[in-house]
């Protein structure tokens, strides 16, 4: 069996070619756009293409497209006119797991990160779980493996539905914020029914459903009153996880609590207070289904972040350097707070925020105050990035998030080259921490390098890679 894939850079389409891949199936693929992703394609398939066209999708025998791809692309057309079928990603992906004891993540944000290290909690205890998440893994490259067991493990997408096509056996509700503004614009209502959706047309499947109980968005998925739920988030729900950071080893150690019992403790590189958090669900699981405390610490000892996820990019005596993807206001307030927790007395915390190119309507006083135990924060410009609809980014859209930010006794400025930055590294340790979408990160990494230029690294991520 053949598929090609349309848009196969994409960072879903990507990860789930590979997987198709080293399931045994034929892959052929097309995509416009540059990306590292493509490197990684070409091990797999000689048959890539950089334009679309007609003749691409000829012999396949089934045309695989992201949400991301126009109806009108000339080889979906194509495929219609063949009668070839046209699958979603995610369509793609019930069928490559087809018969697995499927574990979805799912929620606003933390998927990714959640996804990783349950699945590494699962390799250590020797289930081998198929694996597939949207994110960059030194243990599962571009984010997905073949495993040898019945599980399969993967990263639930609520962006027009598309989760709607899974059948877990056990779900995990990580949170329910305003995202995806094009699909489900500001309407908690819309965005409530497709995760109750969700869970109703897997109601009697469900083994273990995990709803957090400190999250105001999910909390109306309580009331669906299935049997098999499983509580957490709070010291008086079911499972609870509590963290003290250890600033001499760089270790968070990790206390899981079961009914207000103390079961185990774990030590951990994970940092920050969501991360620890969304890792209740993620052990509790992992009790719940028998596996050994000694396995499952063994995992979280050696787990490392995805890229982009709290990634230490550059770490010295005077400088550390950490890159993030966080982009909603709430995402961007939990992680300077992980940054300043730990930091030592007298350092310096430097965010540099690039938040442009994908939404439409910002809540600028929210940002402001998510970036507000910043000493400065400099923001990315904005001219020339297009929205979500259509268009470039209102003129001045970055001068008016730095006031709003200076408004509420901060310090913004608009980010114009390296040297900026590099004059605030004055202080006994600085933090400089990058957050935004991944069309910021050239430039993120090109900051890291200047910066590195003008340090005595201890470890170098960008050089060591």
């Amino acid at each position: 069996m053949k598929l090609h894939f349309c848009g196969i850079g994409g960072s879903g389409m990507a990860s789930l070619a590979v997987l198709a891949s080293n399931m045994g199936l034929a892959v052929s693929g097309s995509d416009t756009s540059k990306s590292y992703r493509l490197d990684a394609i070409k091990e797999i398939t000689t048959q890539l293409y950089d334009t679309h066209r007609q003749e691409n999708v000829w012999g396949a025998d089934v045309v695989v497209t992201s949400l991301a791809v126009p109806a009108d692309n000339i080889e979906i057309q194509e495929a219609h006119k063949r009668s070839i079928p046209v699958w979603t990603r995610t369509e793609c992906l019930g069928f490559l797991l087809t018969g697995k004891n499927l574990i979805a993540v799912t929620g606003s944000f933390g998927k990714s990160s959640t996804t990783s290290v349950l699945s590494d909690c699962f390799m250590a205890s020797g289930a081998e779980p198929t694996v597939y998440l949207g994110a960059r893994s030194r243990h599962y490259g571009l984010g997905a493996r073949k495993g040898d067991s019945d599980y399969a493990i993967v990263e639930a997408c609520e962006y027009k539905n598309e989760f709607l096509l899974l059948k877990p056996r056990h779900l995990i509700v990580l949170n329910l914020h305003i995202n995806h503004e094009d699909f489900f614009g500001y309407d908690r209502i819309k965005l409530t029914h497709s995760f109750e959706c969700l869970i109703a047309q897997n109601y009697h499947a469900l083994e273990t459903l995990w709803l957090p109980e400190d999250d105001i968005g999910s909390l109306p998925l309580l009331r669906t009153g299935h049997p098999n739920i499983k509580t957490y988030g709070l010291p008086t729900s079911e499972w609870y996880t509590e963290c003290t950071y250890n600033t001499h080893s760089e270790m968070s150690e990790v206390a899981l609590y079961h009914h207000g019992v103390k079961v185990a403790e774990y030590t951990t590189g994970l940092i920050g207070r969501h991360t620890i958090r969304n890792l209740a669900p993620v052990l509790g699981l992992c009790h719940t289904l028998g596996f050994s405390s000694t396995d499952i610490g063994n995992a979280l000892s050696v787990h490392t972040p995805l890229a982009r996820r709290f990634e230490r990019v550059i770490e010295s005596e005077r400088l550390t350097m950490i890159d993030d993807n966080a982009r909603l206001p709430q995402q961007v307030e939990m992680t300077v707070s992980a940054a300043k927790g730990i930091m030592r007395s007298g350092g310096k915390l430097i965010g540099v925020l690039g938040i442009w190119g994908m939404l439409n309507k910002r809540n600028l006083v929210a940002y402001a105050g998510a970036v507000a135990k910043c000493d400065v924060v400099f923001v990315m410009p904005s001219s020339g990035f297009e929205t979500v609809n259509g268009g470039l980014e209102p003129v001045g859209a970055d001068l008016l998030l730095c006031n709003a930010i200076n408004a509420g006794g901060g310090h913004g400025v608009i980010y114009d080259e390296p040297a900026d930055i590099a004059q605030y590294l004055t202080a006994p340790q600085t933090l400089v921490l990058t957050m935004g979408y991944d069309g910021f990160t050239s430039q993120f990494m090109a900051l890291g390098q200047y910066l590195m230029a003008h340090t005595a690294p201890k470890h170098n991520l960008l050089v060591e890679g």
